[in-house]
């Protein structure tokens, strides 16, 4: 079976395996993206330099192991975005739009702050191009490139938010999923938005990061188990072709 007889039959498959499917997805970006954040935590030596640029060196394999993590965790996302986005479709197509853009942004930027990982490496291999900066240089440079990468990850769960906010609408639109699963999404969506002040996500860690963690984590396993109700999602969909194809028939 080629790579188009596969998506064709995704796209074909019920809903309800749609919705495991993004579950399963949903569950794989979760698993490489906390691996990677935690073993980047553990090598990094934050305020500490010298520390830090002897951790990277000592453990380059692990470090470049929580890079790949990280592209791997937002490539899975991208494939739960467009999962989602034909889950709700049905709801409403422009918020459901909306939500798949957010995704695409936050992956975008969680997969582009990589960049400052690999640049920090590059920093502390040296190279002839570097040779006119000093050894204290080099760390403090790393150093700042590692701190920039933690920036650019706030930014994405910025936007990373604003999408679980809209799956919340979503949810509470529909009928197929229970209801207190869009309640859920939306409160980690807010959490999630803490990160636009940082002093905030300061005050509240760990909360600011477990309490969203444990939302999504919730709708990840009622995906992956239960999916979502067929025929509720059918008649949904249905109605809302109809809608449609009044509104072109006026217009």
């Amino acid at each position: 079976m080629n790579k188009v007889e596969m998506m064709e039959r995704i796209a074909e498959a019920s809903p309800r395996f749609k919705a495991r499917l993004a579950g399963l997805f949903l569950l794989l970006y979760s698993a490489t993206g906390a691996w990677g954040y935690f073993m980047s935590g553990e090598i990094v030596r934050w305020g500490d330099a010298p520390a830090t640029a002897a951790s990277i060196l000592a453990n380059e394999t692990l470090f470049r192991l929580a890079i790949a993590a990280n592209l791997v965790s937002a490539a899975c996302y991208l494939v739960t975005a467009v999962l989602m986005y034909e889950l709700f479709k049905p709801v409403n197509r422009t918020v459901s739009l909306l939500a798949a853009f957010f995704n695409l942004t936050s992956c975008a930027i969680g997969a582009f702050d990589s960049l400052f990982q690999l640049g920090a490496l590059d920093v502390l291999r040296g190279g002839t191009y570097l040779s006119a900066f000093s050894a204290q240089q080099h760390q403090a440079l790393a150093l700042l490139f590692l701190k920039l990468n933690g920036r650019a990850l706030d930014m994405g769960q910025i936007f990373f938010g604003f999408q679980w906010l809209a799956i919340g609408y979503l949810i509470l639109r529909s009928t197929f999923l229970p209801r207190i699963f869009g309640a859920i999404a939306a409160f980690a969506g807010l959490w999630y938005l803490t990160r636009l002040y940082p002093p905030l996500v300061t005050a509240l860690f760990p909360y600011s990061l477990a309490v969203p963690g444990i939302g999504v984590m919730m709708l990840t396993l009622w995906l992956l188990i239960m999916g979502v109700n067929d025929q509720r999602w059918k008649k949904q969909a249905n109605a809302h072709l109809e809608k449609s194809t009044k509104n072109n028939l006026i217009i």
